[in-house]
């Protein structure tokens, strides 16, 4: 991601180093304050975040998506725990890349699970089997933003029955 965004607008977490110690992989990154989990309790506990605010870390997310998926990748994990916010809380950063799917080597019939993606920001083509492209990632957001703005869940089934009930 670094390569393709050498003046780092896209809001993708920036790779700095990697190493390796006593046979692990060790991996440095950027460091920001805290995400926006963190962020949502800190700012908008049980009322959520503003609709301005919620409005830019929005058009932010989405501008890291459409980043990554011009590259020809899917996050496939997409939750507020995986967006870092900055210190002042104006910028964001789309990280946990370690899930992610490239679409051109590795999306067929034998990724097909309905396990794919953090429960409550699976999407209901994954509950239902279907291929993984990347309106997952879209959903995932969308549910996001919507957990960002009003302090709940959207869907907190307890497994993929119940979340695609609530859905339906």
């Amino acid at each position: 991601m670094n390569q393709s965004d050498s003046k780092d607008r896209k809001n993708c977490i920036r790779l700095i180093e990697k190493f390796e110690y006593n046979n692990h992989l060790c991996i440095v990154y950027e460091c920001l304050e805290m995400n926006l989990r963190e962020t949502l309790e800190k700012y908008g506990k049980n009322v959520g975040l503003s609709l301005d605010g919620v409005c830019a870390y929005g058009r932010k997310l989405f501008i890291a998506l459409s980043h990554l998926h011009k590259n020809n990748y899917i996050h496939c994990d997409l939750k507020p725990d995986n967006i870092l916010v900055s210190k002042d809380t104006q910028s964001i950063k789309l990280c946990d890349f370690g899930s992610c799917l490239n679409v051109k080597e590795e999306v067929g019939p034998d990724m097909v699970t309905e396990y794919l993606v953090s429960r409550f920001y699976r999407a209901p083509e994954i509950i239902l089997g279907c291929i993984p492209d990347f309106q997952i990632d879209v959903w995932s957001a969308g549910v996001t933003l919507f957990e960002l703005f009003t302090g709940k869940i959207m869907f907190d089934g307890r497994n993929n029955g119940e979340i695609l009930k609530q859905i339906i």
